[in-house]
Parts: C-alpha cells; sequence; structure tokens
C-alpha cells in the first residue's frame, strides 16, 4: 500500500511540473492570432496619429501668418512681393519658413519669430514630423517626411483657390496650408483621402 501512494504521488509531481507541448502551442497560436488581428489596428491609429500632427502643424503655420500680417500689414513672402495669389505653393523646407521663424531680414525686419514648432526627428536628409532649424535657415517637414505647401491670398479677396479641388476657393484665409500625406497624390477625392490641412 506504502509503495501505491509514492506512486501515485510520483505521477501527480511529474504532471505539476510544467505544461504540455500541445498546451504551449495553442498559448503560441492565440498570441499569433492576437497579433495578425492587431496589427492592422495599430497601423491605422498610427496613420491617424501622424495626421493628426499634420493638421496641427498646418494650423500653427496658419497662426504665424496671421499674427505675421498682424504686425506688417501684409503677408510674407519671399523675393519681390507678390501682386497676386500664389498658385504653385510654397514648399515649407524653403525660403518661406526663414520668414516665419525670424532668420529673415528683409520681409520680417525685425526678426521676430512667429512660428516656433517641434523639432524634427531623423537626420540628415530624411527630416519628418517637425522644424529643422538652424543658424541659416528653417525647414518644416510633414510626418512623412515631405515639405508642406503654403498658398497665400496675396490680393487679399478673401479666397484661395483651392489647390485640392479645381474650381473651388478656400475662404475667410490668409493662408492655405497643407500636405499631400504619405502617397503624395492630390486631384481625386480617393487621392486626398490621406491629405491633411487648416482648411
Amino acid at each position: 500500500m506504502n509503495t501505491m501512494n509514492q506512486q501515485k504521488m510520483n505521477m501527480n509531481t511529474k504532471k505539476s511540473k510544467g505544461f504540455t507541448l500541445v498546451e504551449l502551442l495553442v498559448v503560441i497560436a492565440i498570441i499569433a492570432g492576437l497579433a495578425a488581428v492587431s496589427t492592422p489596428v495599430i497601423i491605422k491609429v498610427k496613420e491617424k496619429a501622424k495626421k493628426v500632427s499634420a493638421i496641427n502643424a498646418c494650423k500653427a503655420v496658419e497662426v504665424a501668418v496671421n499674427a505675421f500680417e498682424n504686425d506688417y500689414n501684409y503677408l510674407p513672402f519671399v523675393g519681390s512681393s507678390p501682386s497676386g495669389d500664389n498658385t504653385s505653393g510654397l514648399e515649407s523646407h524653403r525660403d518661406i519658413m526663414n520668414v516665419l521663424t525670424g532668420l529673415d531680414e528683409q520681409v520680417n525686419f525685425k526678426r521676430k519669430a512667429y512660428f516656433e514648432y517641434n523639432e524634427a526627428k531623423g537626420g540628415a536628409g530624411s527630416y519628418f514630423d517637425g522644424l529643422h532649424l538652424v543658424a541659416s535657415q528653417a525647414r518644416l517637414f510633414d510626418p512623412w517626411g515631405n515639405p508642406y505647401l503654403l498658398f497665400f491670398d496675396y490680393d487679399l479677396d478673401g479666397a484661395i483657390d483651392n489647390p485640392q479641388e479645381a474650381g473651388e476657393t478656400i475662404n475667410g484665409k490668409l493662408v492655405a496650408v497643407y500636405t499631400e500625406g504619405p502617397d503624395q497624390k492630390t486631384g481625386s477625392a480617393k487621392k486626398n483621402r490621406d491629405n491633411a490641412g487648416n482648411f
């Protein structure tokens, strides 16, 4: 009888030492299934966050332009003073950001910084999601590493041609700012779906 009890105890001890191979495979399969289901959701959430970040940058540029116009009674420009709206868009990784950040002293002779933003992430040649500011140049990049496009109402008629929809206007803004998103396309509603802007 004593031997039988010892055998039962040995069997119970062996069973409680760990998981079986089948149990481990089931757990791994469940984890893999959860990862497969959640990955697309995580990607969508990250893209949504990038779009929100881009919209915030567009609105920050608009606030800076409005403050600049309030101080100077004209809109920021590059080169000679414009006579009509710009229809091709000024890129935010060019000289227009020098004016808004106070690096330019010809158009922004007070050298006041109207635009301040988060520092760009990344490194040389691959900056994204912020303002890369050095002593002589300011460049603003969207979350995908592309420049924003700025369209000004230089003739101050209260309307800017909508750069995304031909024949439509954007009313009541001094500047329309947008990015073409990760696909860098504009034109149709499908192509514009990932675009972000202040209008």
